[in-house]
């Protein structure tokens, strides 16, 4: 089962915000801003309708036309890598109704320095030919390496192989 986001209070995720601010061990900026009515909007992220992490938009001030992520946390022990340690493969997927802000591209970001601080190579892939992903992989540092060829193995009459590339 994939997590799920769904939108919470500031009080909810408040024992997450401070894991996250004692994890950070740095002055977070704009941490008041959870403490103002209406510039924020909280979403915890559960995993089989366990609470796992938050995220939090700013959707007031400088903020009101575009609004933007400005934390994302989830519990060390429910952060996940690809099976090819030590690469961290790095996935997401922004909500149709969501797209053009910005928000795919922090992800990425914060999901690549998670990465590292944890001791992974952060790496990602996509479909080619979905343009907004390979931009904001793109953006976010990532260079093209490899493609995938699909094909096939064709028996000849003369019973050798060859390879028929698709």
């Amino acid at each position: 089962m994939l997590p799920l986001a769904r939108l919470s209070s500031n009080d909810e995720t408040l024992p997450f915000r401070t894991r996250y601010r004692e994890e950070m061990n740095c002055q977070i900026l704009k941490d008041s801003i959870h403490s103002r009515a209406g510039w924020t909007q909280s979403f915890l992220v559960e995993r089989h309708g366990v609470a796992v992490g938050f995220g939090s938009i700013a959707v007031a001030g400088p903020w009101k036309e575009k609004p933007t992520v400005i934390e994302f946390y989830v519990l060390p022990e429910h952060r996940l890598f690809h099976y090819n340690r030590p690469y961290g493969d790095i996935y997401m997927e922004v909500s149709e109704g969501f797209r053009g802000r910005g928000l795919g591209r922090y992800l990425v970001q914060e999901l690549k320095r998670k990465c590292r601080e944890l001791g992974a190579v952060p790496c990602a892939r996509c479909n080619p030919a979905n343009i907004p992903s390979r931009r904001t992989l793109l953006s976010a540092g990532f260079l093209p390496f490899a493609h995938i060829l699909n094909g096939s193995i064709r028996q000849d009459t003369d019973l050798s192989s060859t390879l028929a590339c698709a």
